[in-house]
């Protein structure tokens, strides 16, 4: 029964390690992804910025709140992405489902603002 026992702990410990194995491999790939996404927000926030010096009056103003709102939003995003590496098993999915999401909400809103 002792054997039983031990080797149902063993199993339970060595089945954690690689759970946190796999999550570590996932973010890394979350990381990764992310960053390119980032990358092609932070260009098209540039183009968008190219977009607001053009403009004059109300439609720069509201421009500029749209802009500095994206601004604001890229910011969370990349805190989000780093404060996800400390997330537990049992919230990862769902902190990654969430940064996914985030990230393409915010390049629709950029491409909505540049129309």
């Amino acid at each position: 029964m002792k054997v039983l026992f031990v080797t149902v702990v063993a199993s339970m410990i060595s089945l954690g390690s690689f759970a946190s194995i796999d999550i570590k491999k996932e973010y890394r790939q979350l990381k990764v992804e992310t960053s390119k996404k980032i990358k092609v927000i932070d260009k098209k926030l540039d183009k968008l910025g190219v977009k607001l010096e053009e403009l004059t009056g109300e439609a720069k103003e509201e421009l500029n709140e749209q802009y500095t709102y994206l601004e604001e939003m890229k910011t969370n995003l990349e805190v989000s992405l780093i404060k996800a590496e400390n997330t537990t098993e049992e919230k990862w999915e769902v902190t990654k489902d969430k940064i996914e999401e985030f990230a393409d909400d915010l390049e629709k809103r950029i491409d909505k603002a540049m129309d």
